[in-house]
């Protein structure tokens, strides 16, 4: 993976990258507090390009999504979308996604490297369906625009009102000469959206939308306001050992909409409403944040692990997520941790948001 199509946009900005040579994931741009404050009054813009991409085209592309992934594609129209996952056929979550619904194309968004597992997982299902999967996550980079003040920027960049729109909903437009696909998506917890557009063009759409006022901002800014804002990622904060309902991610299943992978497993859970564990905040005694998968006690039992963990800006806090056995997890419940912290289980969001959470 590479940031090419923003690199030289972003070494421009004095953006300081993450040690792995392999992504250049931009950490900030020299100020992490204050480009977290941009996101929170006004509107930041950030480099999403890493994130995975896959096309699907072919007469039987929504017959066949509909039965591999756990919420509606069936009934989507072009312009509209979801957020989902894929399961195992015993309920467990292979990967999340974004579904964009393109009209003869369909798009799907993952967590940046899981394109190539969620293509497999589905090219295992075709047999004579006429579906066609392609990676095009070279193709196409991803602005992201966080923060209050986001519609107005798009606006102004393209120069017409940006309509208001549901959440993974998208539309066409051009920002300034060129076109893009506009898709509503917080990732922060604020009102937000990203950008789709051919990688060639990136650096001309990210200066027209900074010229119409959007201030850079990096992952680490993003990262906090994402944990505050109760929202977890894949391969970060849950991954094939739990279920969806076991992640915080339950808006990723519709179980009116039909069979689908997973479906009886999970349908079982649902039914019973016992998941065998869950999702929570932990606020953590002290400054440092818990190493990721530090087992967590209760009375000397084992009942968990954190998954991220960081000190929160809007509470001065030490935050985590935890994912917890049931019968530990109710807010209030104090728990040791594996490295030596005490910590107290709490309702997420740690802080109000704009939008909630996935």
């Amino acid at each position: 993976m590479s940031a090419a199509p923003l690199l030289s946009t972003h070494q421009d900005a004095g953006a300081i990258f993450a040690e792995d040579p392999e992504c250049q994931e931009v950490l900030n741009y020299g100020d992490t507090d204050s480009e977290y404050r941009t996101v929170v009054e006004s509107a930041g813009i950030t480099d999403r390009s890493l994130r995975g991409k896959l096309r699907v085209t072919g007469s039987d592309r929504e017959r066949f999504l509909h039965g591999m992934l756990t919420n509606t594609v069936e009934g989507l129209v072009s312009g509209q979308g979801n957020y989902t996952a894929m399961t195992t056929p015993q309920g467990h979550t292979l990967t999340d996604l974004v579904v964009i619904h393109r009209g003869e194309e369909i798009f799907l968004e993952t967590e940046p490297g899981y394109q190539d597992k969620l293509r497999v997982s589905l090219d295992k299902f075709l047999i004579a369906d006429d579906v066609t999967l392609e990676d095009v996550s070279g193709n196409f980079a991803i602005i992201g625009l966080q923060g209050p003040a986001a519609n107005q920027v798009i606006s102004a960049a393209a120069g017409q009102t940006l309509e208001t729109m549901s959440q993974f909903d998208s539309v066409d437009l051009h920002i300034g000469s060129l076109p893009t696909v506009v898709v509503c998506h917080s990732y922060t917890g604020e009102n937000g959206y990203e950008i789709w557009t051919l990688a060639e063009d990136a650096a001309d759409v990210w200066r027209d939308l900074a010229n119409s006022g959007a201030e850079p901002v990096g992952c680490v800014a993003t990262d906090v306001l994402r944990v505050e804002a109760g929202i977890p990622r894949y391969g970060l904060d849950f991954d094939e050992r739990v279920m969806p309902l076991e992640a915080g991610i339950a808006s990723a299943v519709d179980f009116e909409k039909g069979c689908f992978i997973g479906q009886e497993a999970l349908a079982k859970m649902h039914n019973l409403g016992k998941p065998r564990r869950y999702l929570c905040g932990l606020v953590i005694a002290g400054s440092e944040p818990a190493p990721r998968e530090t087992e967590i006690f209760v009375d000397g039992k084992e009942v968990g692990w954190t998954t991220s963990s960081l000190l929160s800006i809007y509470s001065d806090e030490c935050v985590a997520f935890a994912s917890l056995r049931r019968g530990f997890h109710e807010a209030g419940q104090l728990v040791a941790l594996g490295d030596g912290k005490s910590g107290r289980v709490v309702k997420l969001p740690f802080r109000p948001t704009a939008i909630g959470s996935e």
